[in-house]
Formats: C-alpha cells, structure tokens, sequence
C-alpha cells in the first residue's frame, strides 16, 4: 500500500509541475485519476524529474487509457508551444488551455490538431 500511496504522491509532483498535460483544461486530480493505473503498470520505477514519467508514459502511447494518452500527447505535443506562448500561465484553473486557444493559429501543428481534438464539443 505504500508503494501505491508513493507512486500517487509521485505522479502528483510530476503533474503539478506546470507541464502543458493541463492544455486540454484538465485538472490534476483527473489527469492523477486518467494516469495512475498505467503510470502503476508501465512507469511505477521510473525516477521522477526531468520529465522521465512523462517521457515513460509516451514511450507506451499505444497501450495508454485513452483519457491518458490524450494528456500524454497534449503534454509532448504543445510543450514548445507552451514554453513559448504560455510559460506563465498557471495549470490550474484552465489558464494553460485558454492561453494555447488564445495562440491557436501560430501554435505548431501537432499542438493545434490535438488542443482541436480535446475540445469539448460545440
């Protein structure tokens, strides 16, 4: 039960760094509550810090919970965007998802097309 209990507290830290995973206006506790079983099953001995989770849960896209891999892919594909349009923003309260809209047409490609698909419907 520790272990389960140090790898929530780990998958916390990682996601409350500000990284862009919150484009989509997630908030920690779902994307903690998207990623925990396969942060669990694919990355439970990966060392946190410098973005190893992250990079970890990519390298396993393809067998992700969906909900997962939208973050996962929100978080590789916006990251340049993020740093370079919305370092400030906050990734609580949908600040990051707001901003990266705000810059939408000069937001790279890939960012663009997965910040479209994680819209809610109109």
């Amino acid at each position: 039960m520790s272990r389960l209990i140090h790898g929530a507290a780990v998958l916390a830290v990682i996601l409350g760094s500000g990284a862009p995973v919150f484009a989509q206006g997630l908030s920690q506790q779902q994307v903690m509550s998207a990623c925990m079983g396969d942060y669990r099953r694919f990355c439970l001995g990966t060392s946190p810090g410098g973005g190893r989770i992250i990079a970890c849960l990519g390298q396993h896209m393809q067998a992700l919970a969906p909900q997962c891999a939208q973050a996962v892919g929100m978080g590789q594909l916006c990251v340049e965007d993020y740093k370079r349009f919305c370092p400030n923003a906050s990734p609580q309260g949908g600040e990051v998802q707001r901003c990266l809209e705000q810059n939408r047409a000069n937001l790279s490609e890939g960012c663009a097309s997965t910040l479209a698909a994680a819209a809610p419907p109109r």
